[in-house]
């Protein structure tokens, strides 16, 4: 028994040098999972969503565009003969002409970016 607490009588004081210094620094860290989330409003008109995000009261959102919208975009780029090969995940794909050769094309489904593959 003498020697447990002798041993615990030693141990306090080295424990309490081993102890790193508390930050003075003030930072506060907070760590997120999943959908970023900012408290910081970008507006007074602003609301948040859900898995949408901070977006203007009465915004219209889509999910995502249709074929056919996504192919109209790639026709208004300048492309023609516009067949679809793909309509599904976040990026669709299509084989069109361009200046009369075959070009693989693709749209994103949520900003309707156009790239050619």
């Amino acid at each position: 028994m003498k020697s447990a607490l002798f041993a615990l009588a030693l141990s306090i004081p080295l424990a309490l040098t081993l102890t790193p210094p508390a930050a003075e620094a003030g930072v506060t860290v907070r760590v997120f999972f999943g959908q970023p989330f900012y408290a910081t409003r970008l507006g007074p008109d602003y609301v948040y969503r859900p898995g949408l995000g901070w977006h203007r009261r009465g915004a219209a959102i889509r999910d995502k565009l249709s074929c056919g919208e996504a192919r109209n975009l790639a026709r208004q780029r300048g492309y023609n003969i516009v067949s679809t090969r793909e309509c599904n995940g976040a990026t669709y794909t299509f084989r069109a002409k361009y200046k009369g050769q075959s070009r693989l094309i693709y749209v994103n489904a949520r900003t309707g970016g156009v790239w050619r593959g």
